[in-house]
């Protein structure tokens, strides 16, 4: 049962974890502390490990897109930063925003 939902979750057979760090780090205006928040959402929030980079041996995880887009605008928010933050992390991500106005954080549902 659980390898049907992360092989349901994932089969869209995109990489968050490496692409969002990329698009993250190029936005100039994005700061440290929200690109780490990312980083730490995507390992709690993990539905499979989908790769190991070669050079540090580190796991990279999938997280749901949804989840943690809804997350990161949150968490901008919490940080005051102003809309064009807001916009600039709904163009890295091509889905909606959580799930019917929630998003999960390890098992703990959270309002958009």
């Amino acid at each position: 049962m659980v390898i049907k939902k992360i092989s349901k979750a994932l089969e869209g057979g995109f990489l968050i974890g490496v692409n969002i760090f990329y698009k993250l780090t190029k936005i100039t205006n994005i700061p440290d502390l929200l690109i780490k928040e990312a980083d730490s959402f995507i390992k709690r929030n993990s539905l499979a490990v989908v790769a190991c980079n070669i050079h540090n041996k580190k796991q990279i995880h999938e997280c749901c897109p949804s989840c943690l887009e809804a997350h990161l605008i949150r968490k901008a928010k919490e940080l005051g930063l102003n809309n064009n933050h807001k916009e600039a992390i709904q163009k890295i991500f091509e889905c909606k925003v959580g799930h019917n106005g929630y998003y999960l954080d390890r098992e703990r549902l959270v309002r958009v």
